[in-house]
């Protein structure tokens, strides 16, 4: 058998030449790809980041306004979409830092709060801080209030703290020395008791709800009574719950403002109206004596901002007040006196004389000295009201009396400093 085979060289260099510019096409464009990758490859991380910068301003700005602006129990809800896996969150070891203030625009910020241990970061960019007061909110039955009880204390009149968060039930009140618990003791919210301090060494109350504790020891005495909301700006307060003792107790009540002032003893409701003169430095005050056959509680209202002494035991020589500035520290320029029998020791700590004027009279305070003058002036009413020109200490004693005083540092006029200061004529 014969076959013709005929080779056809245009055909073949047809193919070959397809094939050629195929394998080019393809060449060509895996180069196009593989120069473009990195672009694809920037473009798509440039709006990856945009969307995620975007994200994390939205929850920067929501964090914002509601440690600024936030109501205890106020939240709020971004949702944030990761590129890949999932976003977890261990509010314990947030690294978030809290503003510690209602003002906007300020810089004063606090971190590691809320894992409720012994150490916080604070940061204040505008000034050096040097002292640092915060305290634990939450309430509950599972948050017990503590009361360290100093030794030279001889009984402790108690009751409870009246306010919103006041338990139906009883209150549980624990009592330890030291390491040791001693007693276990159920109250009543409109109830008070008496316990005998001298008793034990290192006394310490802990107790399901905030108590209202007054001490004593010796005597009788006198005491500025907190009241049961103080003011944040100068310590002043509308209402009280006082736990009383048995005997003649003396309530006085002053204030800058005429004051309507109400007690109850025992669904027993009286009411007064003192007036104050502002325009010539005198203040409202208004006073009252009670007598107890046994412990009980007196609740006291006012209508206008006031402070609050109590007296015991009036008949003796005892009682030490410091009294309050007008911006609620110990040590200031302006102070609402009592009118009451005694006399006022004026601690001048600067280095410098410092001047102080009331109606009627005045007095110069050489520096670092004190000055004991006769309290109230002879033909004042009221309460009335020192001005100086120095921040200077004020206090009230009866007839030179013994009592228990504090000094404040002069550097910041509260209870805790870093300049200690010793008074002179100081009275114990």
């Amino acid at each position: 058998m014969k076959r013709n085979i005929v080779r056809d060289d245009d055909a073949v260099s047809a193919a070959v030449a397809t094939v050629l510019l195929f394998g080019g096409v393809v060449s060509i464009i895996g180069l196009m790809l593989v120069s473009m990758i990195p672009i694809i490859e920037e473009l798509e991380g440039s709006i990856e980041r945009d969307d995620m910068s975007s994200q994390m301003m939205i929850l920067a700005q929501q964090t914002e306004v509601l440690s600024e602006h936030g109501m205890p129990g106020d939240s709020t809800e971004v949702e944030l979409i990761p590129l890949d896996g999932s976003l977890s969150w261990d509010s314990t070891r947030g690294g978030m830092w809290y503003s510690a203030t209602w003002q906007d625009d300020t810089t004063f910020r606090m971190k590691s709060i809320l894992d409720f241990d012994d150490q916080i970061e604070v940061k204040h960019p505008e000034s050096k801080t040097t002292a640092i007061c915060f305290d634990d909110l939450r309430l509950g039955p599972t948050r017990p209030f503590f009361y360290s009880i100093p030794n030279w204390l001889g009984t402790l009149d108690v009751t409870a703290q009246q306010g919103l968060a006041s338990p139906l039930g009883p209150i549980k009140i624990k009592l330890h020395s030291g390491d040791t618990l001693l007693q276990i003791i159920e109250m009543n919210v409109d109830d008070s008791m008496t316990i005998d301090a001298a008793l034990y060494a290192n006394l310490r109350l802990e107790s399901s709800h905030e108590l209202a504790i007054l001490g004593s020891a010796g005597q009788g005495g006198a005491a500025l009574i907190t009241p049961d909301n103080p003011s944040k700006i100068d310590n002043t307060g509308r209402s009280w719950t006082i736990p009383l003792p048995a005997g003649e107790s003396v309530i006085n009540v002053i204030s800058k403002d005429a004051n309507m002032i109400t007690t109850m003893i025992d669904g027993d409701e009286n009411t007064a109206v003192v007036n104050s003169d502002i325009s010539s430095r005198i203040g409202s005050n208004w006073q009252t004596s009670i007598v107890l056959s046994e412990p009980g509680i007196i609740s006291v209202t006012t209508s206008a901002p006031s402070h609050l002494i109590l007296i015991t035991e009036e008949t003796g020589n005892s009682g030490i007040i410091n009294l309050r500035s007008a911006s609620g520290a110990y040590m200031g320029t302006e102070f609402l006196t009592p009118h009451m029998s005694g006399f006022l020791e004026l601690t001048n700590p600067s280095l410098t004389t410092a001047t102080a004027t009331w109606q009627g009279g005045g007095i110069s305070i050489p520096s670092q000295t004190s000055e004991s003058i006769s309290w109230p002036p002879s033909g004042l009413t009221g309460s009335p009201i020192i001005d100086v020109d120095k921040d200077i200490l004020v206090r009230w004693h009866n007839n030179q009396s013994v009592g228990e005083g504090g000094i404040f540092p002069p550097d910041t006029g509260y209870s805790s400093g870093l300049e200690p200061y010793s008074q002179h004529n100081l009275h114990r």
